[in-house]
């Protein structure tokens, strides 16, 4: 199925014409069941392309996060598709995440790679792992990167890049903990950001981080930033 069927499938899953909309389902619940990989890889060109219109692309991104969400075998459709098509997805969200220049698709974006990150990088269950040493190499060192105000092109991304981090600190706790001198550069250009928007996110990030570590992670990056006294930039 080529990018345009998949475009019209995806309209027709919105349509408000029942009939349409109920050939639309059967299909895609079929496309589920038995063509796993052709379905994801459909639905990530999908995305990527610029000249789809923005409603379709995010419901094409509420989809993509279904079928990366670890749960009933008939809509973790990820699990299913070969070794090859797993790196190639998680490696096109990456891409197309920093590619993106619509902040609402971006985030939906994230979404779909925080889903994903909760399953490549779960250590209780390795054979997801796209390799080590955190199950998604790639995937911490783009959004260190993209989280730092004091590099960043575009305060949107920016902005998104660190919500991400922060939704990544539940199953990648120790992997960002770990890197103590490079996140406390990102907390610390955060909250020093002339941007409220980049203040309250590395703020969730920090209480994200203190909510999810034992104190003795999480204590050193006090004395890199005083967190407290900067988060006292929100309340003015």
């Amino acid at each position: 199925m080529d990018k345009s069927r998949f475009v019209e499938l995806l309209k027709g899953l919105q349509t408000s014409e029942n009939a349409v909309r109920q050939q639309a389902e059967t299909m895609y619940q079929t496309a589920k069941q038995a063509e796993p990989d052709n379905l994801i890889i459909g639905m990530m060109a999908v995305l990527g392309s610029a000249d789809v219109p923005e409603g379709v692309r995010r419901h094409d991104c509420v989809l993509l996060r279904q079928l990366v969400t670890r749960g009933a075998e008939k809509d973790f459709v990820y699990a299913r598709i070969t070794d090859a098509h797993k790196q190639e997805v998680a490696a096109e969200l990456l891409r197309q995440y920093e590619q993106e220049k619509l902040p609402a698709i971006q985030k939906k974006i994230g979404e779909v790679i925080s889903k994903l990150a909760d399953y490549v990088c779960d250590t209780d269950d390795p054979r997801a792992s796209l390799g080590a040493p955190s199950g998604w190499p790639a995937l911490l060192p783009q959004v260190f990167r993209m989280a730092d105000t004091s590099t960043a092109t575009s305060v949107e991304s920016c902005e998104s890049a660190l919500r991400l981090l922060k939704d990544c600190v539940p199953t990648l706790k120790d992997q960002i903990v770990a890197a103590k001198q490079q996140l406390g550069q990102i907390i610390q250009n955060g909250l020093a950001s002339p941007q409220v928007k980049h203040k309250v996110a590395t703020f969730l990030l920090v209480c994200e981080i203190v909510t999810e570590t034992e104190k003795k992670a999480w204590a050193p990056l006090l004395s890199t930033v005083s967190v407290l006294v900067q988060a006292k930039l929100l309340t003015r």
